[in-house]
């Protein structure tokens, strides 16, 4: 049989694109002749005969033959790029198939091609920290002279002397210093990888890296900035600026929320806080929820990284627990996506540095520093998995004990939707396109009850935002998203200003494949190389129960595919923080621009990195589901297609133009709300959804928690406020949060 499917290869072009393990599916193989040949009725499921892992011959010559499409002869197994191999081990090797314990190495020589210096140390410091390196000494003593080039130079040039050559003990010291300071941000040292540390301790010039870092901005020029985005700030801004300020300013160590929907100028008022007070040698650490959020902050990371969540004991003397002391105020954007125990843990932590009870009448939320949290409750909470709503709530911070300390900050005025003659036309009964997402948002759209579940959750879309369905087709909304695709698909401001999104990763897939088929670019595939953690079990048999096929063909949220399939400048998105501090976090959305063996290089598309070219290596990455007897390992780019996103995905992402596609209805608080208002305008949004033949094509689910909204405001302190210019009641039946107004004279009404 395997004979002849080689045969039926060199002479059937429709063969050629299926594996051995996919041929069945096609064509029946008959004994007398023994042939192939194309089959006509029925369906059937190949499986070649299990081969238990191993170094035999036999058991790589089955793997290639269940990923090889097309092989005509075993030859031709064996030859990877006009190369022959001589076993088939050395062929799955190249391919991509195994563990190369030389990739590291390849990946520097790979990237060093094309790559500056700088981008090359934190390529390498990359490598260290998410991959497996089995002799970091040596990988840095085989390059580090890549990593020179740039200090040659800048020494030259410093001392005028064109020809000058420094010597390598000074430039590999420069480089081993710069090294530190990047693994620094990842919260590593060298000794964490047997590297050597620098001849001369310059740490011990600095004091407190940490510390100084967050104190490394020019003043001037931060006061400028401040000064200059202040005059811009609306009147909402404005009240909530000084509001900060004065608890900073006079130590008083308030806990802010700063509440707004999308678009309200939350990011416009961090800056101008964070700008003035490092222009008073103040420190502002800077994070956010997401990578996505971390990005569009000034020197922002993500609070995991920041401070250490699930938080480890910060020792007291330490240089993480002399900057928390220090720091005068924290900045956390999208809060309400955390988990609460995460702030607690936080709040624990900076109560014991600063010597603060837990709780009694002497209790100061953190510890006394100033905190300043933001984002929006119409946004998604908190992912628990397999909870409920009631999980959901618990988790959010309103239903933390800290939320009766908190003072409520509140913007209303939109600043990202345009208003022009689309936004402001009437689109469902008798609103107008920012007011309808607003409404989507807080749940006061008319909803019915359409399904078994008896929920009135559903809604009607306005008439002029639905794309008529053609059948199961995702036509529709892939033409109005990307129109005029064939002509712009090189194009950086075409491609970041577009996505379809929709509520599963599965779709998400479906839709990624198909548009990828049409650029007219040559494919690469990367495979991953899975394999079980040994250390996650001590049954050996679980590798033959569970053979690499099986692990090839797990999907797990946040995990890369197995099977990996680009072109040249498509969009792909990270799905790990890989190096935060250069703007590749979890979200950062890139364009390829060229497709190596061991490394993929990228532009940075959106956020404070725009336009930056970084290198992607493959890492390593552990998955674990409790359905599951064992934690995966995946080696593979921590990458996926990014024409079309989750809706939790595209959380953080503006676009121009977005297409809300919905086999199914969303299934949790806020996603509705989220898909609408990534768009500045109407005339970039529209949705195609494909209901159950008894449903219309202009409704569909919209989940909301409106008790969530209730308990924003009675959770609240008495002393918290609402900067709003009138008061407005959608619902007498309904607390919403706008059902109250605080009197600039300090009375309720």
């Amino acid at each position: 049989m395997l004979t002849e499917f080689f045969t039926l290869n060199r002479i059937d072009p429709a063969a050629r694109s299926l594996t051995y393990a996919d041929i069945p599916a096609s064509y029946t193989f008959h004994l007398r002749p023994k042939h192939w040949s194309r089959r006509k009725k029925g369906y059937v499921i190949g499986r070649i005969v299990f081969i238990p892992p191993g170094t035999t011959d036999v058991y790589f010559l089955r793997m290639l033959l269940t990923k090889v499409a097309g092989p005509t002869s075993f030859e031709d197994l064996m030859t990877v790029d006009g190369r022959l191999c001589k076993d088939y081990k050395e062929a799955c090797m190249l391919r991509g198939y195994l563990i190369d314990d030389g990739e590291p190495e390849a990946t520097m020589v790979e990237v060093g091609q094309w790559g500056m210096p700088a981008l090359l140390r934190s390529l390498f410091v990359m490598i260290l920290v998410h991959s497996e390196v089995a002799d970091p000494r040596k990988l840095f003593e085989t390059n580090w002279r890549l990593f020179a080039d740039d200090f040659s130079y800048q020494t030259r040039r410093t001392l005028d002397m064109q020809y000058f050559q420094a010597p390598d003990q000074y430039l590999r010291n420069e480089v081993i210093k710069h090294i530190e300071a990047l693994l620094h941000t990842h919260c590593r040292s060298l000794d964490d990888f047997g590297l050597p540390p620098p001849a001369d301790l310059g740490q011990n010039l600095v004091g407190n890296r940490l510390i100084c870092e967050q104190l490394n901005y020019d003043v001037c020029m931060q006061q400028r900035t401040a000064e200059q985005i202040y005059s811009t700030l609306n009147r909402g801004q404005q009240d909530a600026y000084h509001n900060i300020m004065n608890s900073v300013d006079e130590g008083a160590g308030k806990f802010f929320f700063l509440y707004g929907h999308g678009g309200t100028g939350k990011t416009y008022l961090y800056n101008t806080i964070i700008a003035k007070l490092r222009s008073q040698q103040k420190i502002v650490l800077v994070v956010a929820s997401s990578g996505i959020a971390a990005t569009l902050l000034p020197d922002g990371s993500t609070g995991h990284s920041r401070f250490k969540i699930p938080i480890n004991i910060v020792k007291k003397g330490t240089q993480l627990a002399e900057l928390l002391q220090q720091t005068s105020l924290i900045v956390w954007d999208e809060a309400p996506m955390t988990h609460r125990f995460c702030f607690e843990a936080l709040n624990k932590t900076l109560c014991d540095l600063m010597g603060v009870p837990f709780s009694g009448p002497t209790f100061r939320p953190f510890g006394g520093k100033t905190v300043l949290l933001g984002g929006d409750f119409r946004q998604i909470l908190p992912v628990i998995p397999g909870g409920g709503r009631e999980e959901t709530l618990n988790a959010s911070i309103i239903r933390s004990p800290l939320w009766l300390h908190c003072h409520l900050l509140c913007l209303q005025q939109n600043m990202r939707i345009n208003h022009d003659v689309i936004n402001e036309r009437l689109v469902f009964d008798g609103m107008t396109f920012p007011q309808w997402v607003l409404a989507v948002g807080n749940g006061t759209v008319p909803a019915a009850s359409l399904d078994d579940n008896n929920d009135r959750a559903w809604i009607n879309i306005p008439t002029c935002l639905v794309l008529p369905p053609n059948g199961d087709s995702i036509a529709p909304i892939v033409d109005f998203v990307f129109h005029g695709l064939l002509d712009s698909y090189r194009s950086v401001s075409f491609l970041k200003n577009r996505a379809v999104i929709t509520p599963t990763n599965e779709t998400v897939s479906r839709i990624n494949a198909s548009v990828l088929s049409c650029i007219p670019e040559e494919t690469k595939t990367y495979y991953s190389t899975d394999s079980l953690c040994t250390e996650s079990t001590d049954d050996s048999e679980l590798e033959n129960l569970y053979p690499v096929e099986f692990l090839n063909s797990l999907v797990f949220n946040g995990m890369p595919e197995h099977e990996l399939s680009l072109k040249l400048y498509t969009p792909i998105m990270l799905l790990r923080n890989i190096d935060p501090p250069a703007g590749m976090c979890n979200g950062t959305r890139l364009m390829v621009v060229h497709l190596g063996t061991n490394a993929i290089k990228g532009i940075i598309l959106t956020g404070t990195y725009e336009g930056t070219v970084v290198a992607i290596p493959r890492i390593a990455l552990n998955f674990s589901e409790h359905k599951w007897p064992f934690t995966m390992k995946r080696r593979q780019f921590p990458v996926r297609l990014c024409y079309a996103m989750t809706i939790n995905k595209s959380q953080g992402q503006t676009l121009d133009r977005a297409g809300v596609f919905l086999p199914k209805p969303v299934f949790s608080h806020g996603q509705l709300y989220v898909a609408i208002s990534r768009v500045r305008s109407a005339a970039g949004l529209r949705f195609l959804i494909h209901n159950d033949s008894s449903l219309p094509t202009n409704c569909t689910k919209n989940v909301v928690y409106t008790e969530l909204y209730s308990e924003l405001i009675f959770q609240g302190n008495s002393e918290g406020f609402f900067f709003n210019s009138r008061l407005h009641i959608s619902s007498p039946s309904l607390p919403y949060i706008f059902s109250y107004h605080y009197l600039y004279s300090r009375t309720w009404t």
